[in-house]
């Protein structure tokens, strides 16, 4: 899905998901919300990702906890619902408002 909307927009965003894997519930077989620790995981992936990338000024945040996590260390961020649980419609037009916008270059 993430594909898909890149190549509506012929553009790749800077795009952060609160763990770089989704976390899956073994019951239900579908995503959760990650742990704190898993979190922290994911931070140090993402300190790495910025240094690759330094001229990144902000990321969008795929979900609620990928913008806890960029609010909470600083980084800056614009924010579209994680596509799971019924939110990929609005995933999916999320990156394209944010480019509407202005709000992402």
């Amino acid at each position: 899905m993430v594909w898909d909307v890149f190549q509506q927009l012929e553009f790749c965003l800077p795009l952060w998901n609160a763990h770089p894997f989704n976390p899956i519930d073994p019951s239900t077989r579908k995503n959760r919300r990650p742990s704190d620790p898993e979190l922290n995981e994911g931070r140090d992936v993402l300190d790495e990702f910025r240094k690759l990338f330094p001229s990144i000024q902000s990321v969008v945040a795929v979900g609620g906890s990928a913008a806890r996590l960029l609010g909470r260390i600083g980084c800056a961020h614009h924010h579209v619902p994680h596509p799971s649980h019924g939110n990929k419609v609005r995933f999916r037009s999320g990156p394209i408002d944010l480019l509407d916008r202005g709000a992402i270059r």
